[in-house]
């Protein structure tokens, strides 16, 4: 399930938009399924992840983000969706190195 947050289009055009602070983010595919968790300054972390980044994920659609302001609590916020996804599936997100 993704954040508590809501869901929007992966596009360039709307992750522009979105502030340069720290959170973490999920990017779904066109199911709302997760395929990678991620954390750090928002707009700059997504923006790797289109097809012509440094980190792309394939099959990205959606995406949704949660603020917490705070690389501390970005990191442990990361680490406990990771261990809520891997809990709930046995496994870690498919572009989660892990």
């Amino acid at each position: 399930m993704p954040l508590e947050s809501k869901i929007w289009i992966f596009t360039k055009s709307i992750v522009d938009l979105e502030r340069d602070d720290y959170g973490v983010y999920e990017l779904l595919d066109v199911s709302d399924k997760i395929l990678y968790v991620g954390y750090g300054k928002i707009r700059c972390s997504l923006m790797t992840h289109f097809a012509d980044g440094k980190e792309p994920v394939g099959n990205a659609f959606n995406f949704s983000v949660e603020y917490t302001w705070d690389e501390v609590k970005a990191k442990k916020q990361h680490k406990d969706e990771l261990d809520k996804f891997y809990e709930k599936n046995k496994k870690y997100p498919r572009y989660n190195k892990q």
